[in-house]
């Protein structure tokens, strides 16, 4: 009876301390321990700035895409847009009844940052964005007004969220306020091309991909891929850069050219 008593004693103490180990790991995330120090209140922000970024990366890219599949658009207005392999499609340039050429609809770099930042904007505080979680007992965890401000260059796409977030403690506090992620993307380059398609559309008329993708590759070392659909009655172009091993990573740039129905 003794021994079985020991034993008995022994699980307790055991179950005991394991629930006081998993007492202390929820309370680690929890609870703020022992003194503060500006150091331990500045050690609390990695996580947070890991989490914002990564958050901001989740519903970028998506947008990203869209925006170049939809041809540089994301809200389309009715008649503004064909419908293809499910997605919609802005025309950039419009037909002129009876003439070869076209009138170019404005697209500028300006209007699709403005467009991403008001997007992104909304998808952050509607999905990941969560620094309530990262609120501890032992210090206030405060946040400003989050603006989102997207920089289309070249070969890559830079979100800055503009998020005041302070944790004090008494006396104590730190702050940061600005928080970066820069997405891969060739958005800004595979642009500037469709401004040229558009251009000698609305101009002549016509255009020759295989000859500007051969100029566009050795000028800048990028394998410039331009297809040419023709979906009646329309042209459709589709641009992309083939640095990508599978298809299935591509990011393409398309839109359409209005045709005349004949």
């Amino acid at each position: 009876m003794n021994k079985r008593g020991q034993v008995t004693i022994f699980v307790i103490i055991g179950i005991v301390l394991i629930i006081l180990i998993l007492l202390l790991l929820f309370l680690k995330d929890k609870v703020y321990l022992g003194p503060a120090t500006q150091e331990k209140l500045a050690a609390q922000l990695p996580q947070i700035r890991e989490h914002i970024e990564e958050c901001i990366l989740k519903v970028s890219v998506p947008r990203f895409n869209q925006i170049a599949l939809q041809g540089g658009f994301i809200n389309t207005p009715e008649d503004t847009f064909r419908q293809y392999q499910g997605q919609r499609v802005s025309y950039l340039c419009y037909d002129i009844e009876d003439l070869p050429f076209c009138r170019s609809r404005v697209l500028t770099k300006t209007m699709m940052e403005k467009e991403l930042s008001e997007l992104i904007k909304k998808d952050l505080q509607l999905t990941c964005l969560n620094l309530n979680a990262f609120n501890k007992i032992g210090y206030d965890l405060t946040q400003g007004n989050l603006n989102i401000k997207t920089l289309i260059q070249d070969d890559s796409v830079l979100v800055t969220a503009k998020l005041p977030v302070k944790i004090s403690k008494g006396a104590l506090k730190v702050e940061e306020s600005e928080f970066s992620t820069k997405v891969d993307v060739p958005l800004g380059r595979l642009y500037d091309s469709s401004r040229d398609i558009v251009s000698s559309e609305a101009l002549i008329g016509v255009f020759d991909p295989l000859t500007y993708s051969l100029a566009k590759t050795q000028l800048t070392s990028k394998p410039y891929i331009i297809q040419k659909l023709q979906p009646y009655p329309d042209k459709l172009y589709r641009l992309k850069i083939k640095d990508t091993p599978s298809e299935d990573d591509e990011f393409i740039f398309q839109f359409f050219i209005e045709g005349e129905p004949r």
